[in-house]
């Protein structure tokens, strides 16, 4: 009697024993998969981050003159002395956060109107708070950090521009600009806050012309001269040796007046700082 048949069937058995095992083994992993997909879209959405409440002129205000309370963002100092806001900005020195509210002392009459001449500018007065553990603490208080602006008032000020001097040395750069006999000098004026203190350091001449005493065409005239203008940009000197008030450099594209009136190529222009203010000390090079 032959065996073939035998082996045949047994063959048939084993393959469709394996077939079985294969589908059974591909609807496993499906469904594994199909419930992992299940899972991963019931996981719970992250809570809401908390909005922290930044402090308020009002609160500035109380903590930089010591009142309990403080009605329309105003405080009268004196009765010749009218403070209020000037501008708020939050920064990051590198090492916290912080939110500073600079106020402005104006000189006002008796029906607290303000008043000054081209000379008289504000005193400026400041209160930083510091972030820690999600809350804001007050960091300092300063009275009369420095004068800014002309005709009794300071500038509006939307977002100034911001300096890293150096990690937990910051600078503010606020816009300046004045004319005088047909010339006009802008640039920026300094406020570092460095050791949780303002101190005001001077002044970076950026952009500068002779638009009111020129005219190219007027050869001979001996009121008028050949038109010159430049524009700058600040930025810190490569080299800093790891000072807390590095050099800064302005550089400038554009002409100006050299000798014998002559229009020459601007000059980039090297700021030191001599334990004061920013000064400027010799050209910068091209």
């Amino acid at each position: 009697m032959s065996h073939f048949p035998f082996y045949r069937t047994l063959g048939f058995i084993v393959s469709i024993i394996s077939l079985s095992g294969i589908v059974t083994m591909a609807v496993y992993f499906y469904t594994k998969d199909d419930s992992s997909n299940q899972i991963v879209s019931q996981l719970p959405l992250p809570e809401k981050i908390e909005i922290i409440n930044k402090p308020s002129i009002n609160d500035a205000l109380i903590a930089l003159f010591t009142r309990e309370k403080v009605n329309n963002s105003k405080v009268k100092v004196d009765k010749d002395t009218l403070a209020s806001l000037w501008f708020k900005q939050s920064f990051n020195d590198g090492m916290n956060k912080y939110h500073a509210i600079f106020i402005k002392n104006q000189m006002v009459d008796e029906s607290n109107e303000v008043y000054g001449s081209h000379a008289d500018a504000p005193i400026i007065s400041s209160v930083v708070y510091k972030l820690i553990e999600n809350k804001w603490v007050l960091a300092s208080k300063q009275e009369n950090i420095g004068l800014f602006g002309s005709w009794g008032d300071a500038p509006e000020v939307k977002k100034a521009e911001i300096l890293t001097l150096a990690k937990g040395n910051l600078a503010l750069l606020l816009d300046i600009s004045y004319s005088g006999q047909g010339y006009t000098n802008s640039g920026k004026t300094i406020f570092a806050y460095h050791q949780d203190s303002w101190t005001q350091l001077g002044y970076l001449q950026t952009e500068g012309d002779n638009s009111g005493v020129c005219d190219d065409e007027a050869e001979g005239d001996e009121l008028l001269s050949a038109c010159w203008e430049f524009k700058g940009k600040i930025s810190l000197a490569k080299e800093n040796n790891g000072s807390d008030y590095p050099d800064v450099i302005v550089n400038r594209a554009g002409t100006m007046a050299g000798e014998n009136g002559q229009i020459i190529p601007v000059k980039n222009s090297l700021y030191t700082f001599n334990g004061e203010e920013y000064l400027e000390f010799s050209d910068g090079g091209k």
